[in-house]
């Protein structure tokens, strides 16, 4: 039976702090992009109905994006918090298998 370590569970959790940072990160840059498109249209830049379209979809298309990223990180936060219950299921699994074991060493000697 493989035995889990809290080496493994704190490497889980460094992992999932980087890619949450990651994410967070993305979806700052994609928000600002979008921020920026809005900025476009509003400001006037853009007369022609051509271009004010153009940053339209683009604005709304980077807001969806945002949006899908955040639930990207939901999912990977919900994920690893799964799996860090699971390794301290595993790990209270193994301990009382050891103390089952220890006490039929016991009773048999």
């Amino acid at each position: 039976m493989e035995r889990l370590t809290p080496e493994r569970g704190e490497r889980t959790w460094k992992l999932y702090r980087l890619s949450w940072y990651v994410t967070l990160l993305c979806f700052l840059v994609v928000i600002c992009g979008a921020l920026f498109f809005m900025y476009l249209l509003m400001s006037g830049t853009s007369d022609a109905s051509e271009t004010a379209t153009f940053d339209s979809l683009v604005m709304v298309g980077l807001f969806l994006a945002a949006g899908l990223i955040l639930i990207g990180a939901a999912i990977t936060r919900y994920q690893a918090r799964l799996e860090g219950q699971h390794l301290e299921l595993k790990l209270a699994i193994n301990r009382l298998n050891d103390a089952i074991e220890a006490l039929r060493k016991r009773d048999t000697v």
